[in-house]
């Protein structure tokens, strides 16, 4: 993740890849060292708070071994991040099959009674084995005690995107099959009644000029607003293309794209880029178990 941050009332976190979390007191910020009991910390982090609990949810991704093995460690505070609870997870404590493996690009979010991390898995010679969502209950994460939990994989697509705000139903999705034909977009249901994925979805996307990362620019600028831009769906694209307040009006189609820790919103029938903070700019065209350590 370039970037992540979530706030709690007067108090805000934000975290950014390379940086550690920072915390505000009163007008400076405290900083929350990212390697505090993980001296194998590489990169991604992600910050989220659930109101329903008042608990905010620190993620952070450690480097894979020489034996191509990784763990990640979510921080749990309901103190406001005075202290904090940590679970640590390998991939072998999912599915005790999945050996010499490691955790990347992760995504979360939170429904109604669980938090769903989803992240992509590699074995040691870099190579992508599956994509995973875990289902942890809020209530045992904010007690502090070990449970059970459920989880899904699959090998026929890469990366998922969770939705924000997912209530008692968790929707998830993916753009990227890794089987012709491509364009093609499935969206999972899970309930949280249920142990299991309930359903999918799969569309067919019309055909479009295909980006690759790095290469997308809006419009004539010379400025590549994706030069970090992935071509996976970005999760906070979900609530903003029907944003009633976007100043492109509510249900159009966007491009969404990720570039330095900013995400910048392509209006596929405006012709102009904006940035998440209303700031516009005209161009032309564009089942396992966790516990706490």
């Amino acid at each position: 993740m370039g970037s992540s941050a979530a706030q709690n009332g007067k108090s805000a976190f934000s975290a950014e890849t390379g940086l550690p979390p920072a915390q505000p007191t009163g007008v400076s910020w405290q900083y929350l060292n990212s390697f505090d009991g993980f001296a194998d910390f590489c990169c991604n982090q992600v910050m989220l708070y659930n109101s329903a609990y008042n608990m905010l949810l620190w993620y952070r991704q450690g480097m894979s071994n020489a034996s191509g093995v990784n763990r990640f460690l979510l921080s749990v505070s309901t103190d406001g991040g005075d202290t904090f609870c940590t679970y640590q997870t390998f991939p072998t404590n999912t599915n005790a099959s999945w050996t010499n493996q490691w955790w990347d690009y992760p995504r979360l979010q939170v429904g109604a009674d669980y938090l769903y991390i989803t992240s992509n898995l590699f074995n040691a010679a870099n190579h992508w084995t599956r994509t995973v969502m875990l289902r942890w209950p809020l209530d045992k994460l904010a007690a502090c005690s070990g449970f059970g939990y459920n989880f899904t994989s699959t090998t026929t697509w890469f990366t998922w995107a969770p939705v924000q705000n997912a209530d008692h139903t968790m929707y998830f999705a993916s753009n990227n099959p890794t089987s012709s034909p491509y364009n093609r977009l499935r969206i999972w249901t899970w309930r949280e009644d249920s142990a299991a994925v309930n359903s999918n979805t799969t569309l067919t996307i019309p055909a479009w000029a295909y980006t690759n990362r790095g290469q997308a620019v809006c419009g004539s600028s010379t400025n590549n607003w994706a030069a970090r831009g992935r071509s996976g769906i970005d999760r906070r694209s979900l609530p903003a293309a029907h944003d009633e307040r976007h100043p492109a009006g509510p249900h159009r189609p966007w491009l969404v794209v990720e570039c330095e820790g900013r995400v910048r919103f392509c209006s596929a029938t405006r012709g102009w880029c904006g940035g998440v903070r209303k700031h516009v700019e005209p161009v032309a065209g564009c089942a396992g178990t966790a516990d706490p350590v």
